[in-house]
């Protein structure tokens, strides 16, 4: 639940509701700009990144280190820097999304990136730090691949699977822009892929979605869809996605 209640700060602390501290009925809406930006992002599919600063309907995970995202050094990109932080850990990894809207969606982005080895970049499907899919392009064992991990937690512990994976034929760096797509049909999901002008693949297919939801996963919020960027070790490198789009209409 979220509650939104005037307030003034006071020897350092938030002073709620000041002269009844208590959150009432209704209050006073104070004169702020209209929300115009937020729903015209909120109701279209695609979003270009061709602006400056971030609407808010977009979220991080905990308090981010805004150096590690740039809507700057690439107009109409969204640079993202690779973070050894973890969603499991106390600090704030490399990760910017949205809330899932509908039960059905196709999840999408283009992403130009070159990744070190223990490396990766691509979409997440978040619902907490221990239950959700990435599916990004990573180097292993000096292989660029494509793969889709699942994440379950057990006793308080994350535990990963990779249930597909590609190896990329072009190994050459840079490599050519990947699409990635994530279609979800109420509890199946499918990660698919196209690489520089080749045709789409199916990476992994018939995954389970119900790992995302509070039945299972735990918790009352619903599952967050976005890109993100990890490193098994700091790193300067980047990943610029080109758009995210998120269709609601499949």
């Amino acid at each position: 639940e979220t509650f939104l209640v005037p307030f003034t700060w006071e020897n350092g602390w938030p002073l709620i509701n000041p002269g009844k501290g208590i959150i009432e009925d209704t209050f006073t809406r104070p004169n702020l700009p209209a929300a115009e930006e937020s729903k015209r992002c909120r109701d279209c599919a695609r979003d270009d990144f061709d602006y400056d600063k971030l609407p808010f309907d977009y979220m991080f995970v905990r308090n981010p280190d805004m150096g590690m995202y740039s809507l700057s050094e690439k107009p109409g990109f969204m640079a993202l820097t690779p973070s050894p932080e973890k969603l499991y850990g106390s600090a704030s990894p490399t990760v910017l999304c949205k809330r899932q809207t509908g039960m059905s969606y196709e999840l999408s982005t283009c992403v130009s990136f070159t990744p070190s080895e223990k490396e990766s970049a691509g979409l997440i499907l978040l619902q907490n730090e221990l239950f959700n899919y990435h599916f990004g392009i990573t180097k292993e064992d000096g292989e660029y691949r494509i793969t889709v991990i699942k994440s379950t937690g057990k006793d308080g512990n994350a535990e990963t699977e990779i249930i597909g994976s590609h190896i990329i034929k072009e190994q050459t760096a840079p490599l050519p822009p990947v699409r990635l797509y994530i279609k979800q049909e109420v509890q199946s999901l499918t990660f698919r892929c196209s690489i520089g002008e080749n045709e789409e693949i199916v990476v992994a297919d018939n995954a389970d979605a119900s790992i995302l939801c509070t039945d299972i996963a735990g918790g009352f919020v619903g599952t967050c869809l976005g890109i993100y960027a990890d490193s098994a070790v700091p790193s300067k490198n980047r990943a610029y996605f080109d758009y995210l789009t998120i269709d609601t209409q499949v």
